[in-house]
């Protein structure tokens, strides 16, 4: 073969990166023969024949040289793997109902108990907001015909617990009707009963209903109420100074999960800085709800354990070990704290205390108690696991008042000590020049509490925490107006005796946002 014709083949496959062995053979040359350095980075199919030379494939035999005698074959360098070991492992998908890894026990499950509050109180927040079962929300198969009742139980529970509440909180079926056009189903929820309503096509599902016949001060009542009432605290134990002036009677039960929130988080602040001081005495009075099996076999362990004179030793341990309330584990929590277990065990296996606690049931029941817990200081009914703040109002304005009406008696005696040949009358000083301070609570649409007494000239000093509400504040007969966002101090003086309208200023009329300024 003629050089010329090598050099022609050499230059046809300049740059490709296969050699077709064949196409050489027919034209007389032998593989190495021509000096080819095919493209490194070049793709694609081989030149023309069905024989070929893979120079990816082939490894080479021999090193590369500068003798161009020979061919050199540059093998093209594959990517590296990626080593599975080094790669990052995406993590698990986020789910904001998980805890954060495991923080500590008590803050995991603070974190979801209070979780579990606020969807709780969702259902409330969303009264007529129907859902539409139609559009698949949390329900297979959206019904066409007619729902029987009982269809639309199961479908009202289904949903409610499947789409609205988590765990531990349940939803429990109390009772049903035919209303006409729909099914009125009344559920519990740790303990508070709410009144659904399902279309009897189960598409529509109303988890609050309103009695249009009742007007919306009924419909939006305070968590506190104003009124006094005369609760007895009957025989059961007292906790503190027995002639303290103010006393706080609950009603309550050990399995109820928001009786332990506030167990847990307010209790230990009422009884370090007004129990343990002498000023307020504490009793506690029973109140099982029918669908928390164990609560009336604890309330009767803790009558139980009182007999042996260690009511408040045992009431503490059945609230810190609420999920282990069998009557085992009580006859255990008995031994832990040093009681004749045989007594004990007696008292709690005959049902000695099983009235008891019932009576204590039907009493509470007469003072206007439905859920659990229920708090009356002095008389004065606040409901719910409240926060701090707001017994410390409610207990504050119990002992200003104790007080007011002790400097009143005093100066009454003294007066008449006083009393002159002419009969002059004894004048009656309230004490005036204070400064009273009150948390309010402003929600949609409600103060709470809604109702403050002061005295002619007292400074007034209302710490008003709005919950996603921005609005004026106002009491228009004393020349009162300020704008209210977060939390904001109002202060005023009450110059004038009277009772005063407060309200939102800046609210509808109709949404009855208002409260009573009582100025003495």
């Amino acid at each position: 073969m003629e050089q010329k014709q090598i050099d022609e083949i050499e230059g046809s496959y300049k740059g490709e990166e296969f050699i077709d062995e064949e196409d050489l053979l027919n034209h007389g040359i032998e593989l190495d023969e021509v000096k080819i350095e095919p493209a490194k980075a070049k793709r694609g199919r081989p030149k023309k024949s069905s024989k070929t030379v893979d120079m990816k494939a082939e490894e080479p035999k021999e090193e590369m040289t500068d003798n161009f005698d020979e061919v050199k074959v540059v093998p093209i360098t594959e990517e590296p793997k990626p080593d599975p070991a080094k790669e990052p492992t995406p993590g698990p998908a986020y789910n904001p109902w998980d805890d954060e890894e495991e923080k500590t026990s008590s803050g995991s499950s603070t974190w979801k108990a209070i979780s579990g509050i606020l969807v709780i109180l969702l259902i409330i927040s969303i009264f007529t907001q129907g859902f539409n079962f139609a559009d698949g929300a949390g329900v297979t198969g959206a019904a066409t015909a007619e729902l029987s009742l009982s269809e639309a139980e199961e479908q009202a529970l289904t949903y409610v617990n499947t789409n609205l509440l988590q765990p531990p909180f349940t939803a429990e079926l109390e009772s049903s009707e035919d209303v006409g056009s729909m099914y009125k189903i009344t559920l519990s929820v740790a303990g508070q009963e709410i009144d659904s309503y399902l279309t009897k096509d189960g598409e529509l599902f109303f988890p609050q209903g309103f009695d249009t016949s009742e007007s919306l001060d009924d419909l939006t009542a305070p968590t506190t109420e104003t009124t006094r009432l005369d609760v007895s605290t009957d025989d059961d134990a007292v906790k503190g100074n027995p002639d303290a002036t103010v006393t706080i009677v609950e009603f309550s039960e050990f399995q109820c999960p928001f009786c332990a929130k506030f167990f847990q988080e307010t209790y230990p602040l009422i009884i370090k800085n007004y129990v343990d001081t002498g000023k307020v005495n504490y009793v506690f009075r029973d109140f099982p709800l029918d669908f928390h099996q164990n609560a009336q076999k604890a309330a009767e362990a803790a009558e139980c354990a009182g007999e042996q004179d260690k009511y408040y030793e045992m009431h503490d341990y059945l609230f810190t070990n609420q999920d282990y309330l069998e009557v085992e584990n009580l006859k255990g929590y008995a031994k832990d704290l040093g009681l004749d277990t045989t007594e004990f065990n007696d008292c709690l296996d005959s049902g000695e205390m099983e009235d008891e606690v019932k009576a204590d049931l039907a009493e509470g029941k007469t003072y206007g108690v439905s859920g659990t817990p229920a708090f009356f200081i002095n008389g004065k009914m606040i409901s719910g696991a409240q926060p701090y703040s707001v017994f410390t109002t409610e207990i504050e304005a119990a002992l200003a008042e104790d007080n007011s009406e002790s400097v009143v008696e005093g100066n009454l005696e003294e007066a008449q000590e006083e009393v002159t040949e002419e009969l002059e009358e004894p004048e009656v000083v309230i004490p005036s020049g204070k400064t009273q301070e009150f948390t309010v609570n402003a929600k949609r649409w409600l103060f709470s509490p809604n109702e403050f007494t002061v005295n002619k000239g007292d400074t007034v000093k209302l710490t008003i925490t709005a919950s996603d509400l921005a609005f004026t504040f106002a009491v228009p007969d004393l020349g009162v107006s300020e704008e209210v966002s977060g939390t904001t101090i109002v202060e005023f003086t009450a110059s004038q005796a009277g009772s005063f309208e407060f309200k939102c200023a800046s609210c509808e009329a109709w949404r009855g946002m208002t409260g009573t300024l009582v100025v003495e």
